[in-house]
């Protein structure tokens, strides 16, 4: 294990998205947006932090599209930044409705911008492609509690045409809301019957050589409706893992409305979630494990990444190739942590 940067570049990174192998980095307690350049050529390699922008009042969430144009949610300001690839300026393309924080970010093949306002009971904001108008042409209402963090399935479905998945999953760490707004669970909506959003158009060439393929954290409440807090898809086979803090547990569902199961009962404050590129599950375990703890397919605990208590606070993870990139977070002090590991 080595890190990226230096110990506290960052106060309290918070989403993370490649683009190639640029590693860009929320960073709300110091009001950052960061770029690691070159961070996915392995140990070593990265350089200088560079800060994008700063001064910013609040920050959360990062999602990159087939242009290589970076969106970024401002938490508690409601807005939605876009940051140029070629560089320059940023802009201000977009505010959630009805006053509401801006927290959780995905961006769906066609280009459509999913914002989640950090309300119990409120909406899920759809924004055009690059921000449209600057106004949501479409919202999912009532579907958000606290922290919503969201991804797209990337399965294919009988349902749409072409055979393109538009299943949205989106993780609530409320526990209260109403009925539909999924608080303490991870719910799926079919975006294809909202209208005016399709999500369908494939893009033909992508400005990120290496899309990023993260996992999604939330940081209270899965399935199994106790702390739902991160979850991955498996590309092959299009299961979903995820993890569930206040339960301790590890559970998979399966495709199609395949049901959910518990596949493990003794993780210890499991976080983040993610599919290696040896098709185990990677799980950030925080307090007395501190650790990234490996699964298999079946549940079936494998080996700690690192000794346990080497991450006091692990929270998030993605995959560059086969490097495996960790936010760690504790007493404000919160390093991105790398490792270089072959498939198994």
């Amino acid at each position: 294990m080595g890190m990226v940067v230096p110990p506290g570049t960052f106060a309290q990174p918070m989403d993370l998205a490649f683009c190639a192998n640029d590693l860009f980095v929320t960073d709300p307690g110091t009001g950052t947006y960061w770029c690691v350049p070159q961070a996915g050529l392995g140990a070593g390699m990265a350089g200088t932090p560079v800060p994008v922008a700063n001064g910013f009042p609040d920050l959360f969430g990062v999602a990159v599209d087939a242009n290589g144009d970076q969106y970024v949610t401002g938490g508690t300001t409601g807005d939605l930044y876009r940051f140029p690839a070629a560089g320059g300026p940023f802009q201000i393309v977009g505010n959630v409705l009805g006053g509401g924080s801006a927290m959780g970010i995905t961006i769906d093949m066609a280009g459509f911008i999913f914002v989640a306002e950090g309300l119990v009971g409120a909406d899920i904001d759809v924004f055009g492609p690059g921000g449209g108008a600057g106004i949501p042409i479409n919202t999912i209402g009532a579907t958000t509690s606290g922290w919503t963090w969201m991804a797209f399935s990337p399965t294919q479905q009988v349902n749409p045409p072409g055979g393109f998945d538009t299943f949205l999953y989106t993780s609530n760490s409320g526990n209260v809301g109403p009925a539909n707004c999924c608080a303490g669970a991870v719910c799926m909506t079919d975006v294809a019957l909202i209208g005016n959003v399709n999500g369908l158009a494939i893009p033909s060439v992508s400005a990120c050589s290496k899309p990023w393929l993260g996992t999604v954290y939330v940081g209270s409440p899965p399935l199994s409706g106790n702390q739902p807090s991160g979850f991955a898809f498996d590309l092959p086979s299009g299961m979903l893992f995820s993890a569930d803090f206040g339960a301790g547990t590890l559970d998979l569902t399966q495709p199609f409305g395949g049901g959910t199961i518990q596949i493990n009962g003794g993780l210890i404050s499991p976080q983040g979630v993610s599919i290696g590129p040896d098709n185990f599950i990677y799980v950030c375990e925080a307090g007395i494990k501190g650790t990234v703890s490996v699964y298999d397919p079946a549940g079936n605990f494998l080996y700690d990444l690192f000794p346990p208590g080497s991450l006091p606070d692990p929270v998030d993870m993605a995959w560059c190739d086969d490097n495996l990139y960790i936010t760690e977070r504790q007493n404000g002090n919160v390093p991105v942590s790398y490792t270089h590991l072959r498939a198994h």
